[in-house]
């Protein structure tokens, strides 16, 4: 098992000797800072829905015309109670992330199912709630649409 590393700089190195193409396609590479809850988001305070992207424009004769887009998810959590110390992840994903910058949401970890993860931009920030040792927050992502 490999242990963590951390580093300001990173080079990958791909050697495929054995590849008759002489080709690879490779994808996005996120090595991201990680940030694992130690409760799970509320269950009746999560949406997971798809936001229409298509643009529609009806002529005088009442036909619709429409330019195609992909659709994006949104994503709502919230997180009821954590533990004041937890706060501090929430400040800094707010902080480093603002509304520009993407996450990656996996929402069960323990089982990844990669139609429920994806890549995103922070929407909306609840406020961060304080109440003597817990604190309650929440977020809204919307998928980054390759």
């Amino acid at each position: 098992c490999a242990s963590a590393t951390t580093a300001r700089y990173w080079q990958v190195e791909l050697d495929d000797t054995a590849n008759p193409d002489n080709y690879v396609e490779v994808g996005r590479l996120i090595m991201p800072t990680t940030w694992e809850p130690p409760y799970n988001f509320d269950n009746d305070s999560n949406v997971d829905a798809m936001e229409p992207n298509t643009p529609r424009q009806d002529s005088l004769g009442g036909v619709g015309f429409f330019n195609r887009r992909t659709p994006a998810r949104v994503f709502r959590f919230a997180f009821g109670v954590l533990p004041a110390a937890e706060m501090e992840h929430v400040r800094r994903i707010r902080r480093i992330s603002n509304l520009n910058r993407q996450v990656v949401i996996i929402p069960k970890p323990d089982a990844i199912d990669h139609e429920r993860c994806f890549v995103g931009t922070l929407r909306s920030m609840s406020e961060i709630s304080l109440f003597g040792l817990y604190g309650k927050t929440g977020f809204e992502v919307i998928e980054s649409v390759p």
